[in-house]
Formats: C-alpha cells, structure tokens, sequence
C-alpha cells in the first residue's frame, strides 16, 4: 500500500484507488495514533509510581524550588567499590531451621 501511495500515476493514466483505501489509511492512522498514546500513558503512570513510591518510602528529595529530584533508576543496592552486598552474605553463626512440628497445616520440612 505505501509503494502504491508513493508511485505517480503513468502519463495517461488516472490515479485511482480502491473504494477501501481512504477507510484504510484512516483506521491505520488512526491506531497509530492509540498506539502513541498507550504508550504515553504508560510512561506517564509509571513516573507517577516512581514519585509515590519515593514519597511513601521516606525518601523523597525537593530541590530549592520544591520540584521533586529524580533518585535515578531503582538498583538492588548501591555498591561502594568491590564489596558485597550486606544482604547477600549470609551470616557466618546463622542458626538452620528447625523442622515443623504441625504436621497437617504446613508443609516444611
């Protein structure tokens, strides 16, 4: 279809499309147009998140102005160098588990 909508007509010739093709143009135009809009409401809501998540967590920051300053992208945690996680090294004197008693309710070990 773009090809027949870019092509002139030959000298002699009339440029004539099918009784269909001004609906077709329109509906594509027209879901392209819903598409950019999804997706801009998508954007939107979830910058939207961001800023009620940061607010809910306490950590929200202001600038001078009183314009919410963006943390930057959420990240597991903030590594300092080469060193571990605290959360992701296990603790060296952990006690195991012990083993479920219940045994009808749960299903542990």
């Amino acid at each position: 279809m773009q090809l027949r909508l870019q092509q002139p007509p030959k000298p002699g010739e009339v440029s004539v499309f099918g009784p269909t093709t001004a609906r077709d143009i329109d509906q594509a135009l027209t879901g392209m147009l819903n598409a950019q809009n999804d997706l801009l409401n998508a954007w939107v809501d979830y910058e939207a998140q961001r800023l009620n998540l940061d607010f809910d967590l306490g950590t929200m920051q202001l600038d001078a102005q009183n314009n919410w300053v963006d943390p930057g992208p959420i990240r597991p945690y903030q590594a300092s160098g080469s060193e571990e996680p605290a959360a992701a090294a296990a603790p060296k004197n952990c006690p195991r588990p012990r083993p479920c008693r219940c045994r009808s309710r749960c299903r542990r070990p």
